[in-house]
């Protein structure tokens, strides 16, 4: 369970800093506009990981919403 945990956490935490380094760091953002776009970036990552563990590793009836969210945001990102 633990080790299922940990690689379907790998890849939105790998695309998460992706995202970060290019897009927060690589704009260069200053002050308040930093932190709430590197929030912005950990939120999303986190709930694509509960979109991608939905129906396995986390309970879908509560899962749906946020894995939507997510998956979403994923796919957005993916495609650009």
């Amino acid at each position: 369970m633990q080790l299922r945990l940990m690689i379907s956490a790998a890849f939105p935490t790998l695309l998460g800093v992706i995202i970060y380094l290019r897009f927060v760091r690589g704009v260069h953002l200053r002050g308040r506009h930093h932190v709430a776009a590197a929030t912005a970036v950990v939120v999303l990552s986190v709930l694509a990981w509960v979109g991608l563990g939905s129906g396995e590793l986390f309970d879908p009836q509560w899962a749906c919403f946020p894995g939507f969210v997510g998956l979403t945001w994923l796919a957005v990102v993916l495609y650009c």
